[in-house]
Order: C-alpha cells, then sequence, then structure tokens
C-alpha cells in the first residue's frame, strides 16, 4: 500500500528524528577562511571570491621544507583574529617567530600552546573547544597544529626519568622503531576519529602543516608520502600538496619563492587544482599573485599581440601590468562577485 507525499514527509522527518540526524540542507559549509592567496581560495573552493579553508573541517597542508606551510598558517591566524574568532597555536616545533608573526598582522593576544605528544595535542585541543563552547556558543574556532611530524608520542619519549639518563649517556632511547611509528599512526587515526565530528558540531576550522618523507625501495607510482599514517589523509576535507618553484633575487640575495600548490583531496569543490603564488620572505604571500593566470584560464583576460582584453572592458586593449596591479584585481573580482557586465580600467591602452 503507497502512502501519500505528506505521509512520507512525515514519516522521514519521524525518522531523523528517531536516528538523530538531519538533512544535507540542514549541515552546509558554514563558511571560508581566506588563505591569504586569492589564487588558493580559488583552488580550494572553486571561485574568486569568499573562499579559502571550510569551517568545521580538517586540513592538511604538506610539502617540503620553505614551500610557505607555516606561512600560510600565520595568514590564517591573521585572518581569523580579524574576524573574532577564537585562535589557538600549538607550535609542536618550537619554532615561533613573533616578530613576523606581527609584521603579517597576527594579534599579541595569540593562545600559544606546545604540544610534545599525540596525547597532549589531543587533551588540549579538547580541553580548549569545551572551554570556549561553555562561554560562547556561536563565534567560529580556528585551530592550527604546525606540524604533525614533530609530535611524538608517551611511548616514544618514554618516562621523563629515563629520557634524561638517555641524553646525558648520549644515547638514543631504547624503543623499537617499527612499534614507534605504528603507534604514532594508531594515535592519529584514533584521534581524527573523535575530533573530527566534534570539530563539525562544534564549527572548528583545524589547520595542521605536515612533512614529506622519501619512500624506501620503491620503483613505482608515488615516491613520497607524510608521517603518521592515514589518519588525517582519510578525515581531511581537503588536502594541500605545496612545491617551490622559481626564486626571486634583488642584489642582496634571495627575497623569496613561486610556490605551486595543488588539491589532491577536496571534498568542498573538485579536487586537483593547480595554482601558483609568490611567498616573499619579509612580507609573506601576496595576495594577488597568480589570479591573472586564473582569469586568462576562465577566458576573462584574454591574450593578443602582447596586449590584453577582458570581457568586462569591450575591445579596449591593456598592457598586462595594468591589469595585474592590486587595484585592478581587487576591481575585476568585485564585479564578477556582483555580476557587472563592464567596468572601467585605467592604464596603458592600445
Amino acid at each position: 500500500m503507497s502512502i501519500t507525499q505528506k505521509e512520507r514527509e512525515k514519516l522521514e522527518e519521524g525518522l531523523r528524528k528517531d536516528l538523530g540526524g538531519g538533512t544535507m540542507a540542514e549541515i552546509p559549509v558554514r563558511g571560508f577562511l581566506s588563505t591569504g592567496s586569492i589564487s588558493l581560495d580559488y583552488a580550494i573552493r572553486g571561485q574568486l571570491w569568499d573562499g579559502g579553508y571550510p569551517r568545521g573541517r580538517i586540513v592538511e597542508l604538506y610539502g617540503d621544507p620553505s614551500t610557505g606551510k607555516s606561512l600560510l598558517i600565520a595568514h590564517a591566524i591573521a585572518n581569523a583574529q580579524k574576524l573574532g574568532w577564537y585562535v589557538i597555536y600549538d607550535d609542536a616545533e618550537n619554532s615561533l617567530d613573533s616578530f613576523f608573526m606581527q609584521k603579517l598582522g597576527v594579534k599579541d593576544d595569540l593562545s600559544i600552546v606546545n604540544s610534545e605528544t599525540i596525547e597532549g595535542h589531543v587533551k588540549r585541543v579538547s580541553r580548549c573547544i569545551k572551554k570556549i563552547r561553555e562561554a560562547d556558543a556561536e563565534t567560529p574556532i580556528l585551530i592550527c597544529l604546525d606540524s604533525l611530524a614533530a609530535l611524538s608520542t608517551t611511548h616514544e619519549r618514554g618516562s621523563p626519568e629515563k629520557l634524561e639518563a638517555d641524553v646525558e649517556k648520549e644515547i638514543i632511547p631504547d624503543v623499537n622503531l617499527d612499534k614507534r611509528d605504528m603507534t604514532k599512526a594508531q594515535l592519529i587515526r584514533g584521534a581524527m576519529r573523535v575530533l573530527a565530528s566534534r570539530f563539525m558540531k562544534e564549527d572548528v576550522l583545524y589547520i595542521c602543516t605536515n612533512h614529506v618523507t622519501q619512500k624506501i625501495g620503491v620503483m613505482y607510482g608515488p615516491t613520497t608520502t607524510t608521517p603518521g599514517g592515514t589518519g588525517v589523509k582519510f578525515h581531511a576535507s581537503v588536502r594541500i600538496d605545496l612545491n617551490k618553484g622559481k626564486k626571486f633575487e634583488n642584489n642582496e640575495g634571495p627575497t623569496g619563492h613561486q610556490i605551486y600548490a595543488e588539491v589532491t583531496k577536496n571534498k568542498v569543490a573538485p579536487p586537483y587544482k593547480k595554482v601558483n603564488f609568490n611567498m616573499f620572505f619579509a612580507s609573506g604571500v601576496d595576495l594577488y599573485s597568480g589570479t591573472f593566470d586564473i582569469l586568462q584560464k576562465m577566458g576573462i583576460v584574454s591574450e593578443g599581440g602582447g596586449w590584453y582584453t577582458t570581457r568586462l572592458t569591450g575591445k579596449d586593449k591593456f598592457r598586462s601590468k595594468a591589469l595585474e596591479t592590486p587595484e585592478m584585481m581587487a576591481k575585476i573580482i568585485s564585479a564578477l562577485k556582483e555580476g557587472k557586465e563592464s567596468i572601467e580600467i585605467s592604464g596603458e591602452k592600445e
């Protein structure tokens, strides 16, 4: 016997109540936090505005040394603080440069912890979320870990007394390496299973950095991997692979790098988008670098004979320098967001 549509809707609503679930419309991504790079925001969300890291999700940034992982963490912290978020930064690598963080816009009241083990980090994260949500149920939370690879385990470290004795004798703690690595991977998998759902419910954006290591004896397939097993790989909504490109130099020496980023996993937009942006040692990530290339791929900007045209300016032709300024990039992106069909651009015309 079939039932009416109204009876079916009532039945399904009752099922959701009994099961403690909801509909897709009730659990959207609450919003996004800018990465500090328009091109990377685009790679994650698939649009040039209001993009970035998804709230309530886990994000992993991984790559070789000096590929901007900690720098992107700093930009995320600065952007979150501007929006009034609660921010906790776990500096497991003990490499925080407070002066440079302040140059990037990070405020002095940043809450910093220095976890040594996976267990310690998970306890601190849980305690912070609980304390914040007891007082404030709505304001988003950003938790950053730099880095996952730097965290040890209580099994690896052993007792403090034994560790101190080993250091005095200048020997490595007596720990089986295979057992140590397996223990760490198991702990991370268990932690992610528990924390992933909590981050979603409590509106927590969790960003961690990770290193890249070489696989030994591999002849086919990927030759690199990230430490810590598959826990973060499975539970992360976004994973970003960072690699160095060309080096920028002046008379005094190197000033920065071009960074190539690939979103190797993405649950909020199509994955495998590749973009580039510029990273400078003195000022951080260049917000609009790489955006011009994206506009060309999207067909917003076209090249012909060394001159450029945009579909927003009719037949007027410009030099690329006139379009690549931050002011013009912001103007073009704003026009696309608002659905404008034309804008005025001043610059060198043909």
